[in-house]
């Protein structure tokens, strides 16, 4: 309970961090009653070149790969998000860095599981631009795509 108490807790502070240092302070004070005071941000590290869609991606690209996918979700939504906003958020289809990851340390840290017990076998797939991994139970045939 606590671990996964402490682990949201990062996540929180993470956010609140990349936040700040990309110039939407503003937004995070709004969020905590208007009290800008609270936010502790290192002036030296704030960037605020740029526009604030441009802004908006670099956030995203800073959170890692599910934030990054939330992007690239909402640059097909020309509906709901200004035309600046979609270009910038285009950017993240092609033009993203991949991030080397170990599964099953990420399954046994994050569902706090043995990965051994619960799969038989992880496979990752061929594919550069939409990496997934497949995982077979041990206990019958049937796979899974995981991420």
């Amino acid at each position: 309970m606590f671990d996964k108490q402490q682990r949201k807790l990062k996540r929180s502070a993470r956010l609140i961090s990349v936040l700040s240092k990309y110039g939407f302070k503003d937004m995070l004070a709004r969020m905590n009653s208007g009290n800008k005071a609270d936010i502790p941000v290192n002036p030296d590290e704030v960037i605020s070149k740029g526009t604030v869609y441009e802004r908006i991606r670099l956030v995203l690209e800073e959170l890692g790969p599910t934030f990054v996918k939330l992007g690239q979700t909402f640059s097909n939504r020309e509906d709901l998000l200004p035309p600046e906003l979609i270009q910038e958020l285009q950017k993240l289809q092609d033009k993203v860095e991949t991030v080397e990851m170990n599964v099953e340390e990420i399954l046994e840290n994050e569902f706090n599981i043995s990965v051994q017990n619960h799969f038989s076998e992880i496979k990752k797939s061929r594919s550069q631009q939409h990496p997934s991994h497949r995982c077979t139970k041990p206990s019958s045939l049937m796979e899974q795509t995981l991420f």
